[in-house]
């Protein structure tokens, strides 16, 4: 599914994962807190990131961070337009 959104997209599997996994954990995480789920979502791909630039031919990427926070974005959108809805 990775490649497919990424050959569809035109943008890297790397940040279709980014924007995939941060949308999976902070969706869930709206029931309990939008605050919660935005910061904690964000916190882990900053910690990801901190990582990853401190292994051995890896470095810090701001696209990652973006696809993160688009992925977090979008999940407050689902959520906002679910809420409306229901």
């Amino acid at each position: 599914m990775v490649r497919w959104l990424s050959n569809l997209t035109g943008v890297q599997s790397d940040k279709v994962l980014h924007f995939l996994v941060c949308f999976v954990i902070a969706f869930p995480l709206m029931a309990i807190n939008i605050y919660l789920a935005i910061g904690a979502t964000l916190s882990i791909g900053l910690y990801k990131e901190f990582t990853d630039s401190h292994k051995p031919n890896n470095y810090w990427s701001w696209g990652d961070i973006l696809a993160d926070v688009l992925g977090v974005f979008f999940a407050v959108v689902v959520w906002c337009v679910i809420s409306l809805i229901i």
